[in-house]
């Protein structure tokens, strides 16, 4: 997952990845960078009229690394000069891919002197003969469709002296959902499921999907998301009485739209609480067919059989050598007996354990 809140000091590059390039330069009068309106609209870049890199000081850029479509971000660009205390900058955002097409829009989200700076809805420049401290505070919304990443350019310079910084940043298109975390850790025979997303896009919610060791994922149930959120949000759900063995989770998320994403599976081992297990059949009562799994805590010989009411056997299930903390399903088909009460028996090396079925016809 990506630093949500990068920065970047002295010299650097900063691209806005999906949607639009920002940029940043120094103000030297009026206008977009290099005196030409809307910023880089004519086949050239920003470096083309701020190329020098020649102070001693720093210039800051912090910002998100990734955004949502028409959800406002904030960037801060802060400049020192050694004995300079007066700064000025130019900023502009533009297509990251191109260096052209101003993206989105801009607005100031602080109170400074108004007469200091010229302020379109896509670029902004401070006078370098202003007094302001040397950090500003802008407002970038991107547009509602765009995808593509961003640049955001900036230059700075002081009172005294050319142009001595520029720096630019790249924000990503975020995506539906931005996973920083997904986790599984066991209570007993239960399975919690703890997630964290550090934003979502137009997010109904998360179907929570399951698959033990012989069988595909299923959805086993569904937590609803945030909808459109740049704030981080922390989830948790809980799957009751897993049986021994390895199981498997993941999560897909759905989007308004009903495109999905699934994410990466994790697992855990379940093992068995004591010496042996043994379920309940489903279903009981039964016609013809149930079933039921078992499992054993350590390496051992282990024989099932079905008994009817007189005692007799009616059927082996299942006699051979059975693996610690694996669970075994095996199907009871008693379409050639008659109805009545059998007795499922699970034998190991040292126990006995049975359970009571109904076959109804």
């Amino acid at each position: 997952m990506k630093n949500l809140l990068p920065s970047v000091t002295g010299p650097a590059l900063v691209v806005i990845a999906a949607g639009s390039l920002l940029g940043f330069a120094i103000l030297r009068g009026s206008g977009s960078p290099g005196g030409y309106t809307g910023a880089p609209i004519d086949g050239r870049t920003c470096t083309n009229c701020h190329s020098s890199a020649s102070g001693t000081g720093s210039l800051t850029i912090t910002a998100p690394a990734s955004y949502t479509p028409g959800v406002p971000l904030d960037i801060t660009v802060e400049m020192d000069e050694p004995g300079e205390s007066e700064h000025g900058f130019e900023l502009v955002v533009v297509d990251a891919t191109t260096g052209n097409n101003v993206v989105g829009t801009i607005t100031l989200n602080q109170s400074l002197d108004a007469t200091k700076f010229s302020l379109s809805n896509t670029h902004v420049t401070h006078d370098s003969q202003g007094g302001d401290p040397g950090q500003w505070k802008v407002t970038w919304t991107p547009g509602v469709s765009e995808t593509q990443a961003v640049t955001v350019y900036v230059a700075g310079a002081s009172k005294t002296s050319k142009p001595v910084y520029n720096e630019t940043w790249t924000i990503s298109l975020a995506l539906p959902v931005e996973l920083s975390s997904f986790d599984v850790r066991l209570d007993g025979q239960n399975a919690i499921l703890d997630w964290r997303t550090e934003s979502e896009s137009n997010n109904i919610g998360f179907d929570i999907q399951h698959a033990d060791d012989s069988g595909s994922f299923e959805a086993v149930g569904f937590v609803p998301g945030a909808g459109t959120t740049s704030e981080a949000r922390d989830y948790s759900y809980t799957i009751n009485d897993l049986l021994p063995g390895t199981h498997r989770f993941r999560l897909r998320q759905i989007d308004f739209d009903g495109t999905t994403t699934v994410s990466e599976q994790i697992e855990v081992a379940v093992g068995v609480p004591d010496q042996f297990f043994l379920s309940e059949a489903y279903p009981n009562p039964f016609n013809p067919t149930t079933t039921f799994e078992f499992a054993v805590r350590q390496d051992q010989e282990v024989r099932v059989r079905v008994f009817d009411e007189m005692g007799r056997q009616v059927t082996d299930l299942f006699n051979g050598t059975l693996s610690a903390n694996e669970a075994h399903r095996v199907t009871f088909d008693a379409a050639g007996l008659a109805s009545g009460t059998y007795i499922i028996q699970l034998q190991g090396a040292d126990f006995y354990e049975s359970r009571q079925v109904v076959l109804l016809k």
